[in-house]
């Protein structure tokens, strides 16, 4: 939390300053400092041309802590008729199996990424990842 909030103090004297003025960098800039701090939403941020503010909301936190720790929060778009809690639970869980084999795959045989310009080309690819991330299960 400290760390996040340095960062902002920091931010707000670089645009308090006029070394960043644009409101677009601004929310760059801010995005950046709060998508990975793990407490992102517990910060408000207020920009406008030339002007940066932000603030902390202590309900946030307190929901957070209270009420998430601890828990895995999953949201979806589909009503009930179209996926239990069940279905979407199990989704969920395969997607984070495949997301981790992919990774798995990626580091382990160290590939970067890969651009093709033919479909042939990219169902080949397809298809050594699948039989990559097999014999890696």
């Amino acid at each position: 939390m400290l760390r996040t909030e340095d960062k902002l103090v920091a931010l707000e004297e670089r645009v308090r300053t006029k070394r960043l003025t644009d409101p677009a960098k601004i929310g760059v800039a801010a995005d950046r400092i709060l998508r990975d701090s793990g407490v992102g939403r517990c910060f408000t941020t207020t920009i406008r041309e030339g002007y940066f503010a932000w603030d902390f909301t202590a309900a946030a936190l307190d929901y957070e802590e209270r009420l998430l720790a601890g828990r895995y929060v999953i949201t979806t778009s589909l009503d009930t008729d179209a996926a239990s809690t069940a279905d979407v639970v199990r989704h969920y869980k395969m997607l984070a199996n495949v997301e981790r084999r992919y990774l798995v795959m990626k580091d382990f045989l160290g590939l970067r990424p890969v651009h093709h310009r033919t479909e042939h080309r990219v169902r080949a690819h397809i298809a050594l990842c699948v039989i990559a991330a097999v014999i890696e299960a």
